[in-house]
């Protein structure tokens, strides 16, 4: 990956960090508010306001850095051909990717985690299944490597089936009653 996309996705991810922690402070929020604790409410809002400064100036830094990066030279980066279809069964299946997904999330607090926090733990859990087609970039348009593009698509099909929450946060992957429901059922039959 050239540097100039590790500064983008560095940046994106701290961006996600952030919409977590705002989250976090929302929730903190809601509930002083609740229990009409507003000595809490005002440290708690006053805090947000500093954040939302502080989210501003990071999405400045972002909009300054895709004007530099495009001064430096892309590397090329190892792809497959995408003419064709890749072959049945040379890639790790998609559905591979649904019991890590929901055991991760069912392990959190609060049943919710980044995206990148789920991806992170899914690469660990199953780096020995993932193999060399997994481990390249699934298009040349793509921005994703092929296994986190196959995992993205497995979250997309969880969220339709209701197994994963379709109005979490931007970024948020969350698991829903449904889908400890259908984790505790697939352990069992495992």
């Amino acid at each position: 990956m050239a540097e100039s996309d590790n500064v983008k996705t560095a940046i994106e991810l701290f961006i996600l960090e952030i919409d977590s922690a705002v989250k976090s402070l929302n929730d903190e929020l809601s509930k002083a508010s609740q229990n009409r604790d507003y000595d809490s409410v005002k440290d708690l809002a006053d805090k947000g306001s500093k954040m939302k400064a502080f989210y501003e100036r990071v999405l400045v830094l972002k909009e300054e850095w895709s004007m530099l990066s495009s001064y430096i030279p892309k590397e090329k980066i190892k792809s497959t051909k995408t003419t064709k279809k890749l072959k049945k069964g040379l890639k790790t299946p998609q559905n591979a990717f649904r019991i890590p997904i929901l055991q991760i999330l069912a392990e959190t607090k609060g049943g919710s985690a980044s995206y990148n926090d789920v991806l992170e733990r899914v690469e660990e859990l199953m780096k020995n299944k993932l193999n060399d087609y997994d481990k390249v970039k699934a298009s040349d348009k793509s921005q994703y490597i092929r296994w986190i593009n196959t995992a993205h698509w497995e979250r997309y099909k969880m969220v339709n089936e209701g197994l994963l929450s379709n109005n979490s946060t931007k970024g948020i992957w969350e698991i829903t009653e449904e889908g400890r429901r259908w984790l505790n059922e697939a352990m069992k039959n495992k």
